[in-house]
């Protein structure tokens, strides 16, 4: 997020057909950790879904985990030359029973191919993603 952008906007369903956008103001924000918290705009008819919370059980039980993120690996340009990060949407899973004391979640998926450059993880930028 820019702190000196003239206007945010939230994009849903943008890579479809039937892809909305509303205007949204920043309610707080922290470069250092590129994250944004926002307030969407105009909502009265517009099909936003709450996220939603659980609980995993403490037991050796395994969770089937579903990630979106824009990894590095997934990062090419256009023919405009802009850098573009595709969405990635992986599937693994959650052990039930790692870092316990943590109280964090340890999500084990099929990590894609490395790109260059080889020093940096081709999982990069994933680690905010929506689980």
């Amino acid at each position: 997020m820019g702190g000196d952008a003239a206007e945010v906007r939230a994009r849903f369903r943008a890579e479809f057909s039937d892809g909305w956008s509303t205007g949204a103001a920043v309610v707080w924000q922290d470069p250092v950790s590129d994250l944004a918290l926002l307030q969407l705009q105009g909502l009265d008819s517009a099909p936003v879904i709450g996220a939603q919370f659980g609980r995993l059980p403490e037991s050796t039980r395994q969770v089937e985990a579903h990630v979106v993120g824009s990894p590095r690996a997934k990062l090419w340009r256009n023919a405009a030359g802009a850098q573009i990060r595709e969405p990635h949407h992986a599937v693994g899973s959650i052990s039930g029973l790692s870092n316990l004391k943590l109280r964090s979640l340890e999500i084990a998926v099929v990590v894609p191919t490395e790109d260059p450059p080889p020093e940096v993880s081709p999982q990069e930028a994933t680690s905010g993603a929506a689980v």
